[in-house]
């Protein structure tokens, strides 16, 4: 994933007025871990995003338990299988057509925002450490051959999606981005760890994982993770959890990993933030789309008709599902009223503003006989 030189994304999460702090850190965070600045021929850079660090740290933390100075080197390093970790002497060329953003600079290395760094990195060792005790990860016998499979299925399939991010949504996309490379990862693992081994049909999906939105409605989740994995809205939650601890699965102890809840945490609370924002998977025109005043005007629009049903003097700064769960859960909503309200809000508005309403009442009120 490539983005403008010189970005500067810890400025961007910082100056959102909606961001919750802790959220802001660990979005910062997230995105330091993937960035890497890449040197071009004639003194020409770029900044890009790489899953390598990612990768390390979810494979190091299902073999060991890593230290603080175990994330801070991973951090430090270039990312595994980078351009610049395989052949870290050589220039890398790209085609000047396809790195139209790129300006001369003689900065070093990519600024790191050392504050959340500094802040996190040790929570999130120690959430790692807690996680490998809780779910008994030592005891899982990690094959050789299951880390490279997915190794190899995980960056095959992830190269072959050029995403550019040339406008103002940068770190809305570059999460997104790196919530798909988790799922990824997470896909990979189940679909070589379900099969007869553990009665299941050795169907798993093929297909590229285009979005990480809404991924637990995905085949990645429902055929490769859901086995093992209970869905946020299960009426079968102890049983599936029972059936994924005794499977002794890597797909099941991924479902509780760290990493996932700080990534699933700074896109739930964000969510309005990243409304509206795709990544794009094929070369942007030289000029960006801005958000319009419409649009703006539409969002606002929206968030007061939903505080109206909820008999809401005024709307929330940030209409997201926690905040429409807990008011459906508090007001005793039940399904047909849920059902009759999002009728209402379908008819009024587009998918893009609706579907946060309906993953919330979807999660209070799964269907009948689901699981």
């Amino acid at each position: 994933m490539q983005t403008k030189k010189g970005w500067n994304y810890w400025n961007e999460v910082k100056n959102n007025p909606e961001q919750n702090a802790n959220v802001a850190d660990k979005a910062i965070l997230l995105i330091s871990l993937c960035t890497q600045r890449y040197f071009f021929e004639r003194a020409k850079q770029s900044d890009m995003l790489n899953i390598g660090r990612l990768f390390e740290i979810i494979i190091a933390s299902l073999v060991y338990t890593p230290k603080l100075e175990d994330l801070e080197r991973v951090i430090r390093q270039a990312p595994f299988h980078s351009a610049s970790a395989l052949a870290p002497a050589n220039t890398l060329i790209v085609d000047e057509e396809d790195n139209e953003s790129n300006e001369e600079s003689n900065d070093g290395e990519l600024r790191q925002p050392d504050r959340s760094i500094n802040v996190l990195l040790p929570q999130l060792t120690l959430e790692i450490e807690k996680w490998r005790n809780e779910y008994k990860v030592d005891q899982l016998n990690l094959s050789p051959w299951l880390v490279y499979q997915v190794f190899n299925k995980v960056f095959n399939q992830g190269i072959r999606d050029k995403v550019y991010v040339n406008d103002s949504t940068n770190a809305n996309l570059a999460v997104q981005a790196i919530a798909k490379s988790f799922y990824l990862i997470w896909s990979a693992f189940g679909s070589f760890e379900k099969g007869r081994l553990f009665g299941l049909p050795e169907v798993v999906a093929t297909n590229n994982l285009k979005s990480a939105k809404n991924f637990e409605s995905n085949d990645h989740f429902n055929l490769n993770i859901r086995p093992f994995s209970p869905t946020k809205s299960s009426r079968t939650v102890a049983e599936r959890e029972r059936f994924g601890e005794l499977s002794r699965t890597v797909t099941y102890v991924l479902s509780r990993h760290p990493l996932r809840a700080w990534i699933e945490d700074v896109v739930e609370e964000e969510e309005e933030w990243f409304q509206g924002s795709e990544i794009q998977t094929s070369k942007p025109k030289s000029e960006t789309k801005k958000t319009t005043g419409a649009t703006v005007k539409e969002r606002d629009r929206f968030k007061e008709r939903v505080s109206e049903m909820f008999g809401l003097d005024s709307p929330p700064k940030q209409l997201s599902k926690t905040f429409i769960k807990k008011m459906m859960q508090a007001q005793e909503w039940d399904r047909d009223k849920f059902q009759a309200s999002l009728l209402v809000l379908e008819k009024e508005f587009k998918d893009k503003y609706t579907n946060t309403f309906k993953d919330a009442g979807f999660e209070c009120f799964p269907e009948q006989g689901s699981d």
